[in-house]
């Protein structure tokens, strides 16, 4: 059994003509201990599918079809049913810390909070939990820095923070949104190591979503591309870099800075994603799409297996053959 399974999965929001589907009918499994990439342009719907696994989808927007997280539908719980996953269970690292974390309140005091909402331990017990998890998230002198406010402390350490607040009471997932948006290059590769290394250590699978394929090819082992609020291609890492089946997904490699390419130009996909309420009929890549014909503009393609784990949502997959 999967740890966490999403079947048909969808968001939509309240709109003037009714409901507008942000993300329709997504499906994927994250396994025991596996590290899952989910990528993709903004507005693709990434952000959103992590909140609903969470409960804390943004107020106006509902979730239909089913997550189940170790055998147990998640979908249709009470707040309190969750409350008790959420924290305990599943856990999330957001893009900015600095609005994620209480201004006036001392970090200690945060991560102790999380301990006790969940763990039912003593003060003196949290108190010296909160220095361990600091010191195994790197953080130096942790017991100085347990009466810091986040203002005090650097882009990094505040994500730092966060991740240790995240792992308090070992869950068994880790979505990580975007953790490393507003960080310099070396802090991100500090971060993304970090979580890795956690992940190792505690058995614990990482949901890690981003715009980076750079970053999920260093780090996952599983990926899926998002595009319009739908799944366009899943497969494992090396598969999807050496041999991608869906043009959306070349297009995203085409434009990535690569080792040994230096002066050829990058290759940008045209246009932009269009709104969710003004999606084109067919294939909802086919307006920004080179290798498109009339049959994508007919029907939307499924998504289908087309190699031994490797799904793609393109009626021209098997004619793909992409290289550097």
């Amino acid at each position: 059994m999967p740890l966490l399974e999403a079947g048909g999965l969808s968001i939509s929001f309240k709109g003037r003509g009714g409901p507008v589907k942000v993300v329709n009918n997504l499906s994927f499994t994250i396994g025991e201990g596996s590290f899952f990439g989910l990528a993709g342009e903004s507005g693709s719907g990434k952000s959103l599918t992590a909140l609903s696994l969470l409960g804390i989808l943004p107020a106006g927007a509902s979730a239909g079809g089913s997550i189940r997280f170790r055998g147990r539908e998640l979908i249709g719980l009470s707040q309190e049913e969750m409350r008790s996953i959420r924290g305990r269970e599943i856990s999330m690292v957001f893009q900015e810390p600095m609005t994620s974390l209480n201004p006036v309140l001392k970090i200690g005091y945060q991560i102790r909070e999380a301990l006790q909402a969940h763990l039912r331990i003593s003060r003196k017990e949290a108190d010296s939990r909160v220095i361990e998890l600091l010191s195994s998230v790197r953080i130096p002198a942790p017991e100085h820095r347990v009466n810091d406010y986040p203002h005090q402390l650097s882009g990094g350490m505040r994500q730092r923070v966060m991740i240790a607040m995240a792992i308090a009471c070992g869950p068994s997932l880790l979505v990580a949104d975007e953790p490393t948006t507003a960080l310099d290059v070396t802090i991100q590769a500090q971060i993304l190591e970090l979580i890795n290394t956690l992940k190792e250590e505690r058995n614990m699978s990482v949901l890690l979503i981003t715009h980076d394929l750079g970053t999920i090819a260093e780090h996952a082992e599983q990926v899926g591309v998002m595009y319009a609020g739908r799944l366009v291609e899943v497969s494992p890492v090396k598969e999807i870099f050496e041999g991608p089946k869906h043009p959306y997904t070349i297009g995203l490699l085409e434009s990535i800075p690569l080792k040994g390419r230096r002066g050829t130009p990058l290759k940008p996909i045209p246009g932009s994603v269009p709104p969710p309420w003004d999606l084109p009929a067919g294939c909802k890549f086919s307006t920004r799409c080179p290798y498109v014909i009339p049959g994508c503009e007919r029907q939307e393609p499924e998504l289908r297996q087309v190699a031994p784990g490797h799904f793609a949502r393109c009626i021209r997959a098997e004619e793909m053959a992409w290289r550097l």
